[in-house]
């Protein structure tokens, strides 16, 4: 079944008049909302390339920093080594610094395009 496309309709109307940067604008909600829910990933991410460990290893150095043996019988668990953890620190203090200015870029954006 060919449909002819039909010329003239509300539709075609709307979307002339539309402004493109309308169409295409990202709401600062859902940016913000997006660009907070990357860092856990990105910051994983970049410690997993730093470090160079795999995604499961990146979960296990955490596990065992995060959930110490509480006796000595326990299975002794490895530590993060100097290095690491400074090398870690500075993902996240890079990471978190990039976020706070992508979230300022989007305010500062939002108020100019309010008040103009």
């Amino acid at each position: 079944m060919n449909r002819k496309k039909r010329t003239g309709s509300k539709t075609d109307k709307r979307n002339k008049s539309a402004s493109p940067n309308k169409a295409t604008e990202i709401h600062p909600f859902s940016e913000t909302f997006y660009t907070i829910n990357g860092v856990p990933g990105a910051a994983r991410d970049e410690v997993t390339r730093i470090c160079g460990w795999s995604i499961p290893t990146f979960y296990r150095r955490l596990r065992a920093v995060t959930f110490p043996p509480r006796s000595h019988k326990e299975h002794s668990r490895d530590g993060l080594s100097y290095l690491e953890t400074i090398g870690i620190l500075d993902v996240y203090i890079k990471i978190t610094q990039e976020t706070l200015s992508k979230l300022t870029s989007i305010k500062t954006k939002f108020i100019e395009d309010k008040t103009n």
